[in-house]
């Protein structure tokens, strides 16, 4: 990625056949961005490619993360921006109707609500719709965003980890506890 840049993986995402290279193809993106932040046309252009249907679609967990993550590092601040940004152009496909950044916020509330019994998949869309939509009034306003969060939350409070976690936070902050 650093010696060629983004195309080859950006090529490899579009004719990936298998949930273990596109979530690794994914997660190089990811990476990549980590280490030299992608300029606004390239993060244009990945957003594209992962709001485009495939003919393949991904059946791991693992690959869905990877999915939901990039997209947070591509529209990281996207809401804030507002019109100003690229993402408020329309999304080419469908009606024109949406934007591009209503239709990732679509894509990953959707992946978030299928894959809702897998804690990794609802943290790394958490995530990534935190980084969307942080500095902006979105997370107010969305009714749907809303909605799935509030369902997902509910979900995960009542899961044995959770639980677990709760308890460790009690026995570690709490000095005083004979009586």
């Amino acid at each position: 990625g650093l010696r060629h840049g983004t195309e080859p993986l950006l090529q490899t995402s579009a004719s990936a056949r298998h949930d273990d290279c596109l979530t690794a193809v994914h997660r190089a993106l990811g990476d990549l961005h980590l280490l030299r932040a992608f300029d606004d046309g390239v993060k244009h252009r990945v957003t594209l490619g992962l709001l485009e249907e495939h003919e393949f679609q991904p059946t791991t967990a693992s690959c869905v993360s990877a999915h939901v993550g990039l997209l947070g590092y591509t529209l990281g601040g996207a809401a804030a921006e507002g019109k100003s940004h690229w993402s408020s152009k329309r999304w080419p496909a469908e009606d024109g109707s949406l934007s591009i950044l209503e239709k990732a916020l679509g894509d990953i509330l959707d992946i978030a609500g299928f894959w809702s019994r897998k804690a990794g998949v609802v943290y790394e869309a958490a995530w990534a719709l935190n980084r969307i939509t942080n500095g902006s009034e979105v997370c107010l306003q969305h009714e749907r965003l809303r909605e799935v969060a509030g369902t997902l939350r509910a979900l995960l409070e009542a899961t044995n980890e959770v639980r677990a976690l709760g308890e460790l936070e009690c026995l570690l902050k709490s000095p005083d506890r004979a009586g």
